[in-house]
């Protein structure tokens, strides 16, 4: 139980940092406060005022807010939740808010976006979902149709509570708190993926959203598909040189994953081709690496020197006993949701398939999240970018999984991917931490 209260400390020392990024963007107005409009078992706090000069005391939904009786409050509970077609897990570490205010679109393209700037519509209440994903927002207004945004960095929903009572709690069904699954339930940030042969990471993606979201580049999916090794699509999809051999075809996408393709493929991205990739994870981008889709992080010159050790060996054995690395909050987090799904029998373990022998350690500023002793292998990291520059400023993230998902091979997309929706425990960390590098960016180890 230890965890879990210091979980409710850091989400506390978080969510009062994001209010205050939140009350400053809004030019010292606070989100939250008390309104003026009656509910039934509480009293008006506020009115709108207007007589005579005078400056009004609530706005907008702030009106419905209400004074309960000896100590209530009005609540609204549930539990966020990914996107899975299929038993969605929940979701730690994602914001719930009543926006008072517009809810500005997403200008498109890489942004370097502070913590807290990718929140509009003036948040009147705010929570954060706990490792298990359950959520408690307080003094929500009182009435009918009352808006909630639900959001991770750029995936965001905006749905409308039916009923709210006053002074009561509202627990909301699952169907209203899962992140989008596709355009017409909310945002989700524009991807691009290349193909990979062993590593078929398009195949899980198509399990998290729904795959009319998976086109090529030429489609309105929010996830494009692009050739190295792996799965293509009829007509053929361009191959990935496309993709990052032009910094300003990268810096279209929010996020691009690089799963493994193929030692026994000659398949090397030139010096050009890496130099764009560091610069999109500079400017904001965010990579998702598996394996040897993250070669070209270790040819010299190397875009990111000095804190991985590289070395290619043998893979282990597989399943492969690993320790999440629980040193920091983050990674305590991630160890309590594995429990909580009993991917972690024993708090902090678990058993990894397809693992690879790549990474014998790393140091700062990468953060290592899960490895094995025997041998001695990371085989999941993750750090912030540019490397340069001091935490709290730094707004791209770069993720690093040393282990296969899924079975690739070659075909085409989606008609060979695996049969079944379920996700398997590799899925599952690709689900917790696709989350994690598209959410917002904060230092894995808070000051």
């Amino acid at each position: 139980m230890k965890s879990i209260a210091q979980f409710s400390v850091f989400a506390t020392l978080v969510n009062t940092i994001l209010l205050a990024t939140l009350i400053e963007s809004c030019g010292g107005q606070s989100p939250s406060g008390n309104g003026a409009s009656a509910g039934s078992g509480g009293t008006t706090t506020g009115g709108h005022g207007g007589h005579g000069g005078e400056v009004p005391t609530c706005v907008d939904l702030e009106c419905q807010q209400v004074t309960c009786d000896n100590g209530a409050t009005t609540r609204v509970t549930g539990t966020v939740y990914s996107p899975a077609l299929q038993s969605p897990d929940p979701l730690p570490n994602v914001v719930l808010y009543v926006p008072n205010d517009v809810v500005v679109p997403f200008q498109p393209g890489v942004a370097c976006e502070a913590c807290g700037s990718e929140i509009s519509g003036k948040p009147l209440v705010l929570a954060r979902s706990a490792f298990d994903g359950s959520f408690t927002l307080e003094n929500v207004p009182v009435g009918q149709n009352i808006p909630l945004v639900i959001q991770s960095g750029r995936w965001r929903r905006q749905v409308t509570i039916p009923q709210v009572e006053a002074c009561v709690e509202t627990k909301l069904p699952a169907e209203l708190t899962h992140l989008p699954r596709n355009k017409a339930q909310g945002d989700i940030p524009k991807m691009a993926i290349q193909t990979g042969r062993l590593d078929a990471l398009e195949c899980t993606l198509a399990k998290l959203i729904d795959v009319a979201e998976m086109t090529p580049p030429s489609g309105d999916g929010r996830v494009h598909l692009y050739r190295a090794t792996g799965k293509d699509m009829n007509p053929p999809l361009p191959l990935s040189s496309q993709l990052w051999s032009d910094l300003d075809t990268l810096k279209q996408y929010d996020t691009v994953l690089m799963p493994c393709s193929a030692s026994s493929v000659p398949y090397e991205i030139p010096q050009q081709g890496r130099d764009n990739l560091r610069s999109f994870a500079d400017v904001g981008g965010r990579l998702y690496i598996t394996h040897a889709g993250g070669s070209w992080m270790t040819t010299a010159p190397e875009p990111f020197p000095g804190f991985i050790a590289w070395n290619n060996q043998k893979d282990p054995a597989s399943p492969l006993s690993c320790n999440v690395d629980t040193t920091f909050q983050k990674g305590m987090t991630f160890a309590d949701w594995l429990q909580h799904l009993g991917v972690s029998p024993i708090h902090g373990q678990l058993s990894l398939t397809e693992p690879q022998w790549y990474i014998d350690s790393v140091s700062p500023p990468a953060q290592r999240w899960v490895s094995s002793s025997s041998p001695v292998t990371v085989q999941h990291f993750t750090f912030n970018t540019p490397t340069s520059a001091p935490s709290g400023t730094q707004c791209g993230r770069v993720l690093f999984s040393n282990y296969h998902v899924v079975a690739g091979g070659e075909g085409l997309f989606p008609s060979t991917c695996p049969a079944g929706d379920a996700l398997t425990t590799n899925e599952k960390l690709v689900e917790y931490m696709l989350f994690d590098v598209t959410g917002c960016i904060e230092p894995d180890v808070p000051k």
